[in-house]
């Protein structure tokens, strides 16, 4: 969502709608959904599920919650 200039909106709306515990979000719910919530729309949209299907920040994400767990 950051790539499109949606992080904060994105982020807000992820929060709004969390899931019981030990319940996870759809890939619907991620990449449509909550993209679609947030003000993700036309080519911004399709830019954001573009990422999203490429796992594109995946390495990123990974190495970030392991710098934090181990820190």
């Amino acid at each position: 969502a950051d790539a499109v200039g949606k992080f904060a909106e994105y982020h807000d709306v992820v929060y709004a709608n969390q899931p019981e515990e030990g319940v996870g979000f759809t890939d619907e719910q991620l990449r449509v959904d909550f993209a679609e919530q947030a003000g993700i729309t036309g080519d911004d949209l399709t830019k954001f599920q573009d990422l999203f299907d490429s796992r594109a920040f995946e390495t990123w994400v990974t190495e970030a919650a392991e710098r934090f767990t181990t820190d």
